[in-house]
């Protein structure tokens, strides 16, 4: 004969067994929506991360490092940024006042812009633009403002469009000041810049602090390498390095008078 139901034994062991299962799919749910959370703050981190990065890396697409300026340390990276390939300076016409420049077509810089002055001997000046004038289909003359022109005029002088870029690092902000403003990149925990400093031998050693283009040791900046660390542990750093040629061996300051007076040099980085 068929039962229709249940002893009290049998239901309470089902009972028993079902609760098992739930507490198991319990813990399990629990330990995915705790993984999930991990998972996503790691990603999150390292999100910022890569802001920290991608923030320099979109303002110096395109263009060539100039110069690391003085000044620049672990938490303040300050550039000179060049655009194109820049216009042969002449001879005639140089003055403290402006120059002339070889230029077939418009000139890469327009008045108002800033741009690098550079000989072949490696000084350089930043300098500003206040008015272009065509002296010929393939003469340009530019006036200067602002400083005077302190770099001695040679063979291979040229003229590049330039721009100053400032990465700058203070509690827990990272902060982004090109010609258009300041905004901030990111809000992250850690933010650093090392300056690679390269042996003739090829050892490479790391220093937090712009220290020129040589060392006393004979070690040549490189490269320059940022560290950037997001806000949650595990998997959150990530690192960025870029070279730094060199094609100036010092930028006069602004308002200096020419070196070759005796006066000094701010030492600063261009491009090999």
């Amino acid at each position: 004969m068929r039962r229709l139901a249940f002893s009290l034994v049998e239901l309470l062991v089902a009972l028993a067994v079902g609760s098992l299962l739930l507490v198991g799919a319990s813990r399990l749910l629990a330990t995915t929506v705790r993984t999930s959370k991990t998972e996503g703050a790691t990603f999150r981190s390292q999100q910022e991360a890569l802001a920290a990065l991608e923030g320099l890396e979109k303002e110096t697409q395109g263009k060539g490092v100039g110069a690391v300026l003085p000044g620049s340390g672990e938490n303040l990276l300050s550039l000179v940024l060049l655009g194109g390939n820049g216009h042969p300076v002449l001879i005639k016409g140089y003055s403290a006042s402006g120059f002339r420049i070889a230029a077939s077509s418009q000139p890469e810089f327009q008045p108002g812009d800033t741009i690098l002055l550079r000989n072949a001997a490696g000084q350089a000046a930043l300098l500003s633009v206040t008015k272009l004038t065509q002296l010929d289909p393939d003469t340009w003359e530019v006036s200067l403002g602002g400083c005077q022109n302190p770099v001695i005029w040679s063979e291979n002088a040229r003229a590049f469009k330039a721009e100053t870029l400032t990465l700058e690092y203070a509690s827990g902000t990272l902060k982004l000041t090109t010609k258009d403003g300041t905004v901030e990149v990111a809000q992250i925990p850690e933010f650093k810049v090392s300056y690679v400093y390269r042996t003739p031998d090829g050892q490479e050693t790391l220093s937090t602090a712009y220290q020129g283009l040589t060392l006393n040791t004979g070690a040549k900046l490189a490269a320059v390498s940022l560290f950037a660390r997001g806000s949650q542990a595990g998997n959150r750093a990530l690192t960025a390095r870029f070279h730094v040629p060199r094609t100036a061996t010092g930028v006069i300051a602004c308002g200096a008078q020419n070196p070759s007076q005796g006066l000094g040099v701010v030492t600063v980085v261009v491009s090999p």
